[in-house]
């Protein structure tokens, strides 16, 4: 999907609804910033609050949730642990909390809850990577673009937005560089971000 650019300083876009589950959350008039320097995702004030309870909520009464155990946060944070170091996090995290739809002008962006969670420095603790950025606007960081090929078009004055597996991509754009007679270990562009994120991780 490609959604038109109204901010281009700093590649800001049309912003028309915010829904957790199917669920609308409160959203003020702006735009949401496209900034893969920026680690996590940042709602506008208003929608931040009802978001962080609505989940807070959930894991409280959500058959689903019954093997995450909630830990004691600082305010404005949601942490929850697995029931051991070992257990693959995403079925977990998917099977208890709802998958955020973000609006764009152009079509929606879905973050599902094992990509807006992020493994904290303690094994078995995942995190909520959304915050409240204190003011209207939103700010798209990279936990809401991992597996998505983000593409931007100054000339038309747009960004895309395509789901991507991007450990496959980055595998097939090594082997291409390789069959090409690449030295080995040669540097293959990324066309996406496939990273881990950890507390105080920055992509760029």
């Amino acid at each position: 999907m490609w959604s038109p650019v109204e901010e281009p300083a700093f590649y800001g876009v049309g912003l028309a609804s915010l829904t957790l589950g199917d669920a609308p959350l409160p959203l003020p008039a702006g735009r949401a910033l496209v900034d893969s320097g920026t680690t996590f995702l940042y709602l506008p004030a208003r929608s931040f609050a009802p978001l962080l309870a609505a989940m807070q909520a959930r894991h409280r009464s959500h058959a689903g949730c019954a093997h995450l155990h909630g830990l004691t946060s600082p305010r404005d944070e949601f942490c929850v642990r697995l029931p051991s170091p070992r257990a693959p996090p995403a079925p977990l995290l998917d099977g208890c909390f709802a998958e955020l739809r973000i609006g764009l002008a152009g079509g929606p962006l879905l973050v599902s809850p094992s990509r807006y969670f992020y493994p904290s420095e303690a094994a078995g603790e995942h995190c909520l990577g959304i915050f409240s950025n204190y003011e209207p606007t939103m700010v798209l960081g990279a936990i809401a673009l991992v597996d998505t090929m983000v593409t931007f078009d100054r000339e038309r004055r747009r960004v895309g937005f395509r789901p991507t597996d991007c450990a496959a991509a980055a595998a097939a754009s090594h082997a291409r560089a390789n069959a090409n007679g690449s030295a080995a270990g040669g540097a293959a562009a990324r066309p996406c971000a496939s990273l881990p994120l950890g507390p105080g991780t920055r992509l760029r």
